[in-house]
C-alpha cells in the first residue's frame, strides 16, 4: 500500500507540479575530481609518504583513519606486485605509541593515530620517543573534552596538551591543518619533519575537519619529496659502538637502525651519552638538554615562511584575522563575505604551532589593527601561546566551545561589529538552532 501511494503521488508531481530544485550548471571544464573525508585525506598522505607501520587502539574520531587504512592499505606497484603499510590494533594507548616509536627505530616510516583521552595516556611513552630521538608521527584527532567530553563532536581544545604534554622538557613539532586537501600533504610533510629532525610529530586534526566530506581536486604530488634525513652507514664489517647521540651544532646526530650491521648502540629512558650509557653527570645532562632544544632552532631557521604562516585575502589590510586548524575554512568564508560588503581583510593561517613561528608571524602582524584571535576553544589557547611568545595578544578574541563548529555566516556578523568597534574584547559564537 505505502508503495502504491507513493507511485500515484510521484506521477502527480510529476505531471502537475513544477521541480522544486534549481538545476546547477556543469563546471566549465571536466576534470577528475575526488570525494573525500579530512581522515580519508589524511590516510592517502600517510600512504603517499610510504608509511610503513601504523598502530591505533579504537577511539572516536580516529579510528575512521585506521580502518580506512586497513581497506585501503594494498597499493600497486610495476608488475603486478603490491604493498602497503602494517596495521596493527594495540591493547592500549601506550602500547600503540612504544610499539610506533619501536618501529620508527627500526627504520619504518612509524605513526600512531589517536583523539584527545588516548594522547594523554600516549604522553610517557611520548616522552621515551623524545629522549631517544625517535621519528614518529602521532596524529591527534581533536573532540571536545575533558575525559570522554564530546566524542562525536568538535573542538579546538588539545593545542597546549600537544605542546606541553608529557613531563620534563623534550622538543616536538606540532603542526596543524586547515582543509581536506592539507590533511593529504601535511600527513606526508610528517614524516620528512619526524626523520629530518628526529623528534616525534604532531598533527592536529579535529572532528569537523576530518568528517566533512568535500570534493577536491586530484592532489598534486610532484613536489612530495621523501626525507629519510640524516642517516649513520657503517664502515666496515666490524661490529662497533657508535655515538648514536653525538652532539653537533645542528643538535641532530646521524641515525643507525636498529639491526643495522656492522654497529650498536643504547636506547633508554634515562639521560644519557652520546653513546646512549646511562649517566647522570651533570656536563652530560646540559650537553644533551642543549643538544635536543637546537633542533627547534633549527627547525625554525630552515622551514620556508609559507609552512610556518599561511597568509589569505588582501596582503595589505590592517583588519587581520588570526587562526589554526579547521577553523580556517569559515574564517575565509567570512572574509570574503566582509570583501562582498567593502571592507578590506587578511588571514592569518598558523600551520606551525610549535616550535613556535614568532619571528615570522611579527613580520606579517606588522600593522595588524586590529587583530582578532579565532578558535574553537574555551579559554583561547592560541591567543594566550601569541602573548607567550610575542608579548602581544588579540585585540579581540572569537570562540566557540558548543562542540560544534564555526560558520562564515555566523562569524561575518561579528566581525563587522568588530570593524565598526561596537564589540567587546571577547565574543561567543552561539547558535540557538544547533
Amino acid at each position: 500500500m505505502n508503495r502504491q501511494a507513493m507511485v500515484i503521488a510521484h506521477r502527480y508531481a510529476e505531471a502537475n507540479l513544477e521541480p522544486a530544485f534549481a538545476s546547477l550548471p556543469r563546471r566549465g571544464e571536466e576534470q577528475e575530481r575526488l570525494l573525500l573525508t579530512g581522515t580519508q585525506s589524511t590516510a592517502l598522505g600517510k600512504l603517499q609518504a610510504g608509511m610503513g607501520f601504523q598502530t591505533y587502539y579504537p577511539i572516536s574520531p580516529a579510528t575512521d583513519e585506521s580502518t580506512f587504512l586497513e581497506r585501503h592499505n594494498s597499493v600497486p606497484f610495476s608488475g603486478g606486485r603490491r604493498a602497503g603499510p602494517l596495521l596493527l590494533q594495540v591493547e592500549d594507548e601506550l602500547a600503540a605509541i612504544t610499539m610506533a616509536s619501536g618501529a620508527a627505530l627500526a627504520g619504518a616510516r612509524s605513526a600512531t593515530s589517536t583523539s584527545g583521552p588516548g594522547f594523554s595516556l600516549m604522553t610517557e611513552g611520548m616522552g621515551w620517543a623524545g629522549m631517544n630521538e625517535v621519528p614518529v608521527v602521532i596524529t591527534l584527532y581533536q573532540r571536545g573534552g575533558p575525559s570522554t567530553g564530546l566524542p562525536t563532536r568538535t573542538d579546538q581544545g588539545d593545542l597546549q596538551t600537544a605542546i606541553r604534554g608529557g613531563h620534563g622538557e623534550f622538543p616536538r613539532m606540532v603542526i596543524a591543518s586547515g582543509s581536506v586537501e592539507a590533511c593529504f600533504h601535511d600527513a606526508a610533510l610528517a614524516f620528512n619533519y619526524a626523520e629530518r629532525y628526529q623528534l616525534p610529530v604532531i598533527h592536529l586534526l579535529d572532528k569537523a575537519l576530518t568528517s566533512t566530506l568535500q570534493t577536491v581536486s586530484r592532489f598534486e604530488t610532484g613536489n612530495l619529496r621523501v626525507d629519510r634525513g640524516l642517516r649513520f652507514e657503517a664502515t666496515g664489517d666490524s661490529i662497533e659502538a657508535m655515538p648514536r647521540f653525538a652532539l653537533t651544532e645542528s643538535g641532530i646526530s646521524p641515525r643507525p637502525l636498529l639491526g643495522q650491521k656492522g654497529i650498536h648502540f643504547w636506547s633508554t629512558g634515562v639521560e644519557h651519552s652520546e653513546e646512549g650509557q646511562v649517566s647522570e653527570d651533570p656536563v652530560v645532562r646540559e650537553q644533551m638538554m642543549e643538544k635536543r632544544a637546537r633542533k627547534l632552532e633549527r627547525i625554525l631557521e630552515e622551514l620556508p615562511p609559507e609552512e610556518q604562516v599561511r597568509l589569505h585575502g588582501d596582503h595589505e589590510a590592517r583588519f587581520t584575522l588570526l587562526t589554526w586548524g579547521s577553523t580556517t575554512g569559515a574564517v575565509l568564508d567570512a572574509m570574503q563575505r566582509l570583501a562582498a560588503a567593502g571592507i578590506r581583510a587578511r588571514t592569518l593561517q598558523l600551520r606551525l604551532l610549535w616550535p613556535f613561528p614568532g619571528e615570522v608571524l611579527e613580520k606579517v602582524m606588522q600593522g595588524a589593527s586590529p587583530l582578532v584571535v579565532i578558535e574553537c576553544n574555551y579559554s583561547g589557547q592560541l591567543n594566550r601561546l601569541l602573548r607567550e611568545q610575542t608579548g602581544r595578544r588579540g585585540d579581540h578574541l572569537v570562540v566557540k566551545y558548543s562542540g560544534r563548529p564555526i560558520s562564515g555566516e555566523a562569524l561575518f556578523p561579528v566581525l563587522q561589529a568588530i570593524h565598526a568597534g561596537e564589540a567587546g574584547y571577547r565574543t561567543v559564537l552561539r547558535n540557538p538552532y544547533e
